[in-house]
């Protein structure tokens, strides 16, 4: 049986990493942004690129 994804935020994006693998996704809300990456560096590196969903600050 597969564990639940655990879900990191970065940069306003939900990056999920799957077991077993693990494999890490970003998505905004269903829609999937990229490849599927081997390591949440490369996951959030990739997070970090695309406009952010944060609320402004300030």
């Amino acid at each position: 049986m597969a564990e639940a994804p655990r879900i990191y935020e970065v940069n306003g994006y939900g990056v999920f990493e799957i077991r077993p693998g693990p494999v890490f996704k970003v998505y905004d809300s269903d829609r999937q942004y990229g490849e599927d990456f081997t390591s949440f560096e490369e996951a959030a590196d990739f997070a970090r690129t695309l406009p952010s969903r944060l609320p402004p600050q300030g």
